[in-house]
C-alpha cells in the first residue's frame, strides 16, 4: 500500500494500481486501499473501474471514517461522465450526513479551565492526604513505643483514621472525575478536528454542486 501511495503521488497512476490491486480484501485498512484505488482510476479517467471500487467502499464499509471523499470522488466521476443528478445525489450525501461544523471554541475554553481546576484539586487532596498519614504514622510508632502494643489506640487516633478513609474515598472519586473530564475534553478536540476535515469536504461538495446544477443547463 505505502509503495501504491508512492507511485501516486509521483503520477505514475497505472503502477499505483498495479500494487494497491493485489492487496487483499482480508487486509486492515482495505477500505483506504479502495479508496486510493478510485483516485488512482479517477486520475487515468477510468471512470467505471473507480466507481466500482468506492461502490464497494460505500457499500461494504459504512462505517468507515471517511466515507464524505468516498462520495466525493464517486460524484466527481459521474461529473465527467455527465451524470450530474447523480454527481448532486453524491454531493447531497456528504452535506446531509455533515451539517455545517459547531462553534467549540467556548466548550473547549471551559472544559480545559475545568481540568485546570481538577488538577488543582487533586493537587490540595493528594497533599493533605500525605499529611495525614504521616500524622498517623507517627501517632503510631508513639503509642507502640508508650505502651508496646498496637492495641491502645487514642480517641485522636481513631479520628485521624476516619478522616485518612474518608479522604482516600473522596480522592478516588475526585480522580475518576478528572479522568471523565480528560477524556471529554479529547473527544472534543477530536470533534473539532473532524469538523474542520467536514468544513473542507462540505465545501468540495458544495462547489461539485454547483457546477453539476450548472453544467446540467448547458446545452449538450
Amino acid at each position: 500500500m505505502t509503495v501504491g501511495y508512492i507511485y501516486f503521488e509521483l503520477s505514475s497512476y497505472k503502477k499505483a494500481l498495479d500494487f494497491l490491486r493485489v492487496i487483499s480484501p482480508e487486509f486492515y485498512d482495505y477500505p483506504e486501499v479502495l479508496l486510493a484505488i478510485g483516485w488512482s482510476a479517477l486520475k487515468l479517467q477510468d471512470y467505471q473501474a473507480t466507481l466500482s471500487a468506492l461502490s464497494g467502499l460505500v457499500t461494504n464499509y459504512p462505517s468507515y471514517f471517511n466515507l464524505e471523499e468516498a462520495h466525493f470522488v464517486i460524484g466527481q466521476c459521474y461529473l465527467k461522465l455527465g451524470y450530474y443528478d447523480f454527481a448532486v445525489k453524491e454531493y447531497n450525501e456528504i452535506t446531509k450526513k455533515k451539517p455545517k461544523p459547531t462553534d467549540y471554541a467556548a466548550k473547549l475554553e471551559q472544559s480545559s479551565q475545568e481540568l485546570v481546576i481538577q488538577e488543582k484539586l487533586l493537587e490540595e487532596l493528594n497533599s493533605e492526604l500525605l499529611v495525614l498519614e504521616s500524622r498517623l504514622l507517627l501517632e503510631r510508632t508513639l503509642t507502640t513505643t508508650s505502651n508496646g502494643s498496637m492495641d491502645f489506640i487514642s480517641v485522636d487516633q481513631k479520628e485521624m483514621e476516619e478522616k485518612s478513609q474518608a479522604l482516600y474515598e473522596t480522592l478516588g472519586k475526585e480522580r475518576r472525575n478528572f479522568e471523565t473530564l480528560k477524556n471529554s475534553l479529547l473527544s472534543l478536540k477530536k470533534q473539532i478536528d473532524k469538523d474542520q476535515i467536514n468544513r473542507d469536504w462540505r465545501a468540495y461538495a458544495d462547489y461539485g454542486k454547483a457546477r453539476a446544477l450548472f453544467l446540467k443547463t448547458v446545452p449538450q
